[in-house]
């Protein structure tokens, strides 16, 4: 791991930290830097004689082992949602400073990349698993979920079960899911059932079509531009805002009466 210091960047030399991989960082909204490392979860504390505080069984009541983390995600309550390789989806309540544990999603117990939507749905997309949407998210104890396939048959499922990233388009409030083999994206709705239509774009010989298989990342920016991240295919852009003005240069109306102009309207 590096920290970057105006124009410098230095290597975090720390006991415990020997490891050379770091899969995920998390800066929270109230500056609490999170991290995994070594195949653990790690909290950066400024001013502390050990600033690397690992989190373990030891220290979060037999809750959270030393595994392999894949995805840290803050929610609008300011909790912390943690997901693991192949151990399953924990979360850190903020107000109460808890580890609590999920039940077992998927064959694999995957919970590769977490996400919040506008509505403050959970999000869970897994390792060959597909995607899954957390019911009574709040309380595990209670915890459902619905689940969303990849279906050879249905050209309208989720365009693969291994997930790699999940985001929210502003300006439609859809659900932009990046796989393995494509994107999916899934319409706003009040119900959603295994059944819902994905609307699914793969790589075409055209300028308007995803460059590559595999969309590894999403990133919506201030200006509502979409940005996906893709293996093999650099950086994709996506503009989805509605226009304000709709132009049409009324070509046939040109062809027959050789003029463009419109003085008036009128409403039959």
């Amino acid at each position: 791991m590096y920290w970057i210091s105006g124009r410098a960047i230095e290597k975090v030399v720390a006991p415990g930290l020997t490891g050379n991989g770091v899969a995920c960082i998390l800066i929270t909204r109230d500056d609490r830097i999170w991290f995994e490392a070594d195949n653990g979860l790690y909290e950066y504390r400024e001013g502390e004689q050990n600033p690397y505080l690992l989190y373990s069984e030891k220290n979060t009541e037999g809750t959270l082992p030393v595994v392999s983390i894949k995805s840290l995600f803050e929610d609008d309550r300011g909790d912390i949602w943690i997901g693991t390789w192949e151990h399953g989806l924990f979360r850190y309540e903020s107000t109460s400073g808890r580890f609590l544990r999920y039940p077992k999603m998927n064959e694999l117990n995957s919970a590769h990349v977490v996400f919040q939507d506008s509505r403050k749905n959970i999000w869970v997309g897994t390792w060959r698993g597909g995607l899954t949407l957390l019911k009574d998210a709040y309380q595990p104890e209670k915890t459902s979920w619905v689940t969303f396939r990849y279906d050879e048959k249905n050209p309208y499922s989720v365009s693969d079960d291994i997930i790699y990233a999940i985001s929210e388009d502003p300006n439609t409030h859809a659900l932009w899911v990046g796989t393995r083999k494509g994107l999916s994206i899934l319409p706003q709705r009040e119900e959603y059932t295994p059944t819902v239509s994905f609307e699914n774009y793969y790589p075409a010989d055209s300028e308007h079509s995803i460059s590559s298989d595999e969309v590894a990342s999403l990133l919506c920016d201030r200006q509502g531009l979409m940005w996906l991240g893709m293996i093999g295919g650099g950086v994709n852009i996506v503009n989805t805002h509605v226009p304000d003005f709709e132009w049409d240069r009324l070509p046939e109306a040109k062809r027959l009466l050789k003029t463009s102009s419109v003085r008036s309207l009128f409403v039959g």
